[in-house]
């Protein structure tokens, strides 16, 4: 699943009465695949430019300038959705198509020192066929940057941050920079750090971001492009191949118990909601989080074929971690073809499994620990003695699919359904990329003396960038309950 560094702002408002909690959120990008190559070579100055050597793309029409002893990299076709495959071609016809038509340097880098350039040309947009820039994600503090550059001899904004991983550090796995300029003609620049732990931020900054700056000053793209734009169209993505559908906890709880170093077995019950069968080829695959010892380097395979309508149950042997605390790992469905896919609409969504150590096996020893990127109370799934028997929850939102300017209003509407009693509510949402916030409401207390009862649960989003995400209720009584998880698209435009 292919992720992409953003900053999101998600506001939260309960209408029945919750106030927001004043909490900003750690963000947590970082960088994993942009290009480490150190090349070893005299620092120019500013004005030692006249041995640079020029990158041509006659394909797309542009032209750049580097120093001898830097390198460039072009990337080609790296991978193609299944959705867009058309039903009568095959895999491998559809992506000789792509090729032949986009060519192979549609993604090209300039790896010069501790740093890159990157150029994205408009046929890639959204990192369509391959990913150009900085991907992954870590645990850290992001700082949202702007410088102004020029390029083809205007003026444009940078919009950038710097990260640093949680236990600080100066060298360049654990301090980086990054920054982007999207051109009026679709053509994007990227510009940052490398992944280098023998070279410190300040070393970075001094040496190699300064020249990056004077290459990209060079950037002219007033040349012909061989390929023409005109007969490019985003291809029509058909739904429903491979997707699953969330059939319940078979073992493990969210928010079960476990003494440091224990071992257990988690267990999803999946349903196959797509138009293939999976077989013995399609497998379970970590997908971020905490592996909580899970062997990832075995296939964690299906044993049965499962065809489009049927159940099944997934399983993956795990070991609760050392350290008292909240843990949450995520993990999806891979296909034959290496294409991961799992819940939600548009079938991206990790389904996860979430517990707690602590050190007596008992009641978790932790205040505060932030998971799957909520605001989440340290009593979480923790029942309420004597309390309410929680028999429905739901939560549906609309719109579900937006594309157009942002903000965006979404309105959320559910109901939770209990016996007599009392018992606690609150929200849980999440997004599949990182580098967003979330306010969430604090957990609401509910007591009926007698009968059946419906609460009716409304509250809004507001979002100001393009996310996928989700949200869900759960309810702790005399036990824990979470409703489906609503999901939402949206594109801003």
């Amino acid at each position: 699943m292919l992720k992409r560094i953003f900053c999101l702002s998600i506001v939260f408002v309960l209408i029945s009465g919750c106030t927001l909690p004043g909490v900003t959120a750690e963000v947590t990008p970082t960088l994993e695949n942009t290009p480490a190559v150190p090349v070893n070579g005299p620092t120019p100055t500013a004005a030692d430019t006249e041995d640079w050597l020029t990158y041509t793309n006659e394909y797309y029409g542009y032209q750049i300038s580097y120093p001898p002893y830097a390198t460039v990299r072009e990337d080609g076709v790296g991978y193609v959705e299944t959705r867009e495959i058309p039903a009568d071609t095959t895999f491998d016809e559809y992506t000789a198509t792509i090729e032949a038509e986009i060519g192979d340097n549609f993604c090209v880098y300039v790896i010069y020192l501790w740093g890159w350039v990157s150029i994205n040309a408009p046929t890639n947009q959204s990192y369509r066929y391959t990913h150009c820039g900085p991907t992954g994600q870590g645990v850290g503090t992001n700082t949202a940057l702007e410088e102004t550059l020029t390029v083809k001899g205007q003026s444009y904004i940078a919009d950038g941050f710097e990260w640093q991983d949680e236990n600080g550090g100066d060298t360049l796995n654990k301090h980086l920079q990054v920054f982007r300029i999207d051109l009026p003609d679709g053509f994007q620049i990227m510009f940052g750090s490398g992944y280098h732990p023998e070279v410190t931020y300040a070393e970075y900054l001094e040496t190699t971001k300064p020249i990056l700056e004077q290459i990209i000053l060079t950037y002219d793209d007033s040349l012909e492009a061989t390929y023409d734009y005109g007969n490019y169209a985003q291809p029509t993505l058909r739904t429903g191949l491979d997707a699953a559908t969330f059939g319940g906890d078979v073992t493990v709880p969210d928010g079960t118990v476990f003494a440091p170093g224990e071992t257990f077995t988690k267990t999803w019950r999946l349903t196959n909601s797509g138009e293939t069968a999976w077989s013995s080829a399609y497998a379970l695959v970590f997908e971020e989080g905490d592996s909580m010892g899970a062997d990832l380097e075995t296939t964690h395979a299906l044993t049965r074929l499962v065809e489009p309508g049927d159940a099944v149950n997934v399983s993956v042997e795990l070991t609760a971690p050392e350290e008292p605390g909240s843990y949450i790992g995520y993990w999806m469905l891979v296909n034959e073809r290496g294409e991961r896919f799992g819940l939600g609409e548009d079938h991206s969504q990790a389904f996860f499994v979430m517990i707690q150590v602590a050190a007596d096996g008992g009641a978790d020893d932790t205040e505060g620990d932030d998971i799957n990127e909520t605001d989440t109370d340290e009593e979480a799934d923790e029942t309420v003695e004597g309390g309410a028997a929680i028999t429905a929850a739901s939560l549906s939102v609309s719109p579900s699919s937006y594309a157009g300017e942002c903000p965006v209003t979404l309105e959320f509407n559910g109901s939770i359904t209990s016996g007599a009693g009392d018992y606690v509510y609150e929200v849980e949402a999440g997004a599949g990329s990182s580098g967003f916030q979330f306010f969430l409401p604090e957990p609401q207390d509910v007591r009926y003396l007698s009968g059946e009862n419906t609460l009716p649960v409304n509250f809004v989003l507001q979002i100001e960038n393009s996310v996928d995400g989700w949200a869900q209720l759960v309810a702790n009584g005399g036990n824990t309950l979470r409703s489906n998880q609503a999901t939402f698209s949206v594109t801003c435009e």
